[in-house]
């Protein structure tokens, strides 16, 4: 059923996610592949800044709270690539993202780190609170 949301994220076109988005409000909360993902963690991965600012623009903070199979948010796939821009949207919608550990227990800074991510590493340690760095 969410195969042509699915498409649109992952193509970037916008105005036809939206439309497919006006006829299914709850779309944008729902697991639409067999991992688990949102449409925003489709677009979080893809590095679509535009779209995932779009999807957030239309989620509550609790829905970014949403995990793939892993147990990622969008914000640890976000930190997964590196994608500071995409963490930046996230972290501003809702903070408490950065304290969300994924199924192996990292949270996001931790995420970004371990692949080299500077930039986002800096960004995502700037705002999880000191607390999370106490084992």
């Amino acid at each position: 059923m969410y195969l042509p949301l699915q498409k649109a994220v992952d193509q970037g076109e916008w105005e036809n996610a939206k439309r497919f988005i006006d006829g299914h409000p709850d779309a944008v909360r729902v697991k639409i592949t067999t991992i688990r993902d949102t449409a925003l963690h489709i677009a979080t991965d893809n590095g679509n800044v535009l779209m995932v600012d779009k999807l957030i623009q239309l989620m509550s903070a609790e829905d970014l709270e949403l995990k793939d199979i892993n147990g990622d948010t969008a914000l640890s796939r976000a930190a997964l690539g590196g994608n500071t821009k995409i963490a930046e949207l996230l972290v501003r919608k809702s903070t408490g993202l950065v304290c969300i550990p994924n199924n192996y227990g990292f949270i996001p800074v931790t995420v970004a780190a371990g692949f080299g991510f500077k930039d986002t590493v800096r960004f995502l340690y700037s705002v999880t609170p000191e607390v999370e760095f106490n084992p």
